[in-house]
């Protein structure tokens, strides 16, 4: 009896965990993610969310390795905020080296105020960041 005992807490245990750390799209959750520079809440207004992470992306980028760029310029990236606010990129769509360490180096830069949250409780969220690099601004930085 006391075996099954175990063996049941030890279930129960492990699917604790795994709920815990499932990570959840942007569309799921009830409140997005809270970055400092910002006093917003972007619940649900997917728009704003972007265009803020992209203006805060331009702010930090070294435009000497943007440089590459000469014609305007499309990426993405694909953002994990765990529990503990940490910002991992997971993947980019970027081939160059030199330009893909830079995006991770600056995107993992930012810094997370309040985790996402879905029904009142915090939350790991992962989605895909759409960048558009305007020639026209990237020549003002060289």
């Amino acid at each position: 009896m006391k075996k099954i005992f175990i063996i049941i807490a030890l279930i129960v245990a492990c699917y604790s965990n795994a709920q815990e750390t499932k990570s959840y799209k942007l569309i799921q959750v009830d409140e997005y993610p809270l970055f400092k520079g910002t006093k917003a809440l972007y619940s649900k207004n997917r728009a704003k969310f972007n265009s803020f992470l992209q203006k805060k992306f331009l702010s930090k980028v070294d435009y000497k390795i943007l440089g590459l760029v000469i014609t305007d310029y499309k990426f993405y990236v694909e953002i994990h905020i765990d529990l503990n606010k940490n910002v991992k990129v997971i993947n980019t769509s970027e081939k160059d080296k030199d330009l893909h360490k830079e995006i991770v180096r600056v995107v993992e830069e930012f810094k997370v105020k309040k985790a996402a949250k879905l029904n009142g409780k915090s939350v790991a969220v992962t989605f895909i960041l759409p960048f558009k690099i305007n020639s026209k601004i990237n020549n003002l930085f060289n």
